[in-house]
């Protein structure tokens, strides 16, 4: 008996020193693991009808701060869908509203949802929704954030006919841009399909739509044997499942979901800006009692976009023929690669496209809402941040999500365009260049061209020798000199970035003085920026 026992403990023994270890392994990853942390201002998302999918529901604790490395401590809870609000949505359930409240609905990607905000209330909805409330006591605004995590501009509009409805809108207020103009060739997923539409599609078709009693989950080994064994395929009644997904080689980021649509090509950019075009009409049209406002998201790279300067010209005569010259060089600037496909290598030029021309798209349709008597407006929010680079990066925690302090300006901005339309209020813009007021406050400005004074129209390229974007120190240059008879300009390379690494750069800016039908030209050769030069923009003797 004593010997039965000696064995079984010595078994014992075996048996926990094996489990115990596993155990330990086992209790580590399943406390520590980071396999499921996510990646530094990005949201999980879930399978959602519909829109494809939304944020997973949870309090979101904290942002990185790209540029500083700083960690941001944040407070930012969704309700049950994953919409960064507190109300839960309901399409069955129409919303009441309270004696003279108004609701604005607000929609647009993560940077609307709010990734980089600490709270929710330093949101732009909720720093739209403060400064409504603060400057009147007329009417009660209540702000609905309907923004999400990765959409683009055709998943927002089936949000809001999904949720957006039943609040019954006096306004509806869309912030985005950014999305689109990645998606379809940043992130090569093609015209019309959203963010992640690649491996939705892989995995669909690979497990469903080709089985008739798709497995749940299927391990590497097992599905080659499937492949290679005629037995193994009839024993189980299963079949193998090909391997459908095609990757990015040029994309290297840790985090991304590489897998693309192969069939997409830099070529189908202008259906990409269509497309994000007619999601514009469609939230017009889905609401056509409210009034609009429709706004192209900022970035710390969209000041250096082609087409910035354009809005500085807003008010003057020589606005709609710039709109038409800045659509030709566009689509010239993708022509000659229109065959190649869709990748990170190709990303540039077609996130600058669908950028703007989706901006021009949605200011061209705003006016003729305008002329058929609609309350409606678009305005290109980047302009209401610094022009310069390392300015501009104190707002943002990375290339597209807004700081705290970021949101407020929009917010207060946004605020202030309701107040004025509803009550003639005047909300403070003191951080608003003045001669920018032609874009964001149109019926302020009468001036003609003839009547401007100075330097006027203006286009600067920091790099065109290294291949870098045309125009990306227009913006620069135009806050500095616009309206002034003389202008000394510093040329840094701290101020206007690195377009190109590595190679030395030339600088060249033309302009225009008020009154002159003659162009100005000035060209700085290589190494232009560094160490910073100083040029002059003269008008007059």
């Amino acid at each position: 008996m004593s010997k039965i026992k000696t064995v079984l403990a010595i078994v014992l023994v075996n048996v926990l020193l094996i489990l115990l270890p596993l155990a330990a392994v086992e209790g580590y990853y399943r406390y520590f693991r980071d396999d499921l942390e996510v990646p530094a201002n990005a949201l999980w998302q879930r399978f959602q009808p519909y829109v494809m999918f939304t944020t997973v529901a949870q309090t979101y604790t904290g942002w990185s701060d790209t540029f500083t490395g700083e960690h941001i401590p944040a407070e930012v809870t969704t309700n049950s869908i994953g919409f960064r609000d507190d109300r839960e949505f309901d399409f069955s359930k129409p919303y009441e509203k309270g004696p003279k409240e108004k609701v604005v609905l607000f929609t647009g990607g993560s940077a609307a949802w709010g990734v980089g905000a600490t709270h929710g209330d330093t949101t732009i909805p909720g720093r739209m929704q403060h400064y409504l409330n603060e400057a009147q006591d007329e009417y009660n605004y209540t702000v609905v954030n309907l923004g999400m995590g990765s959409y683009i501009a055709y998943q927002q509009a089936i949000a809001l006919d999904l949720w957006g409805e039943s609040f019954d809108p006096e306004w509806v207020v869309v912030f985005d841009g950014f999305n689109d103009a990645s998606v379809g060739c940043g992130y090569a997923q093609g015209a019309m399909y959203p963010m992640y539409f690649a491996i939705m599609k892989s995995y669909i078709e690979g497990y469903l739509l080709n089985s008739t009693n798709p497995p749940f989950y299927r391990g590497e080994f097992f599905n080659e044997l499937l492949k290679h064994s005629h037995a193994v395929r009839k024993i189980s009644g299963e079949s193998y499942i090909e391997k459908n997904q095609a990757y990015d080689q040029n994309n290297t980021e840790a985090s991304y979901r590489g897998v693309i649509n192969p069939d997409a090509k830099v070529g189908d950019a202008p259906r990409m800006a269509e497309f994000y075009v007619k999601a514009q009409r469609t939230i017009a049209n889905r609401f056509a009692d409210a009034n609009v406002i429709f706004t192209t998201q900022p970035s710390t790279q969209q000041v250096n976009n082609l087409w910035s300067d354009y809005y500085h010209q807003a008010g003057t005569s020589l606005y709609l023929t710039r709109r038409e010259s800045l659509i030709k060089r566009y689509d010239e600037s993708i022509a000659p690669i229109a065959d190649q496909p869709c990748n990170k290598a190709t990303y540039n030029p077609v996130m600058y496209y669908v950028y703007a021309m989706g901006a021009l798209g949605v200011e061209a349709y705003v006016e003729e809402l305008r002329q058929a008597g609609r309350n409606a407006s678009y305005y290109n929010t980047s302009m209401l941040l610094p022009a310069g680079i390392p300015e501009r990066r104190n707002y943002f925690i990375d290339v597209v999500h807004l700081k705290d302090n970021g949101m407020d300006i929009i917010g207060r901005f946004l605020a202030g365009r309701i107040l004025r339309s509803d009550l003639g209020i005047e909300v403070p813009t003191d951080y608003l260049p003045l001669e920018l007021l032609g874009h964001f406050a149109p019926e302020a400005v009468t001036a003609s061209a003839e009547a401007l004074t100075g330097i006027n129209a203006v286009a600067a390229t920091y790099g065109a020798s290294c291949g870098a974007v045309p125009g990306n120190a227009t913006a620069s240059v135009a806050t500095d000199c616009l309206g002034k008879e003389q202008c000394e300009y510093s040329i840094d390379v701290y101020r206007l970035g690195d377009p190109a690494g590595g190679c030395s750069k030339d600088f060249k800016v033309d302009w225009q003085c008020a009154g002159d039908s003659e162009p100005h030209s000035l060209y700085v050769e290589d190494e232009a920026g560094y160490p910073a030069q100083t040029i002059q923009l003269v008008c007059g003797d």
